[in-house]
């Protein structure tokens, strides 16, 4: 339980951390971003 906790705060804190940091990189709308970045 502690483990799948943790994990899961983990990802969230990673995924807040990149859209920050593309926020600030592409100022532009994140799935524009995101797009651009997996074409």
């Amino acid at each position: 339980m502690k483990h799948t906790l943790l994990s899961e705060l983990v990802v969230y804190l990673f995924q807040s951390l990149g859209a920050a940091f593309l926020t600030v990189r592409f100022p532009i709308p994140r799935t524009s971003a995101l797009g651009r970045i997996r074409l």
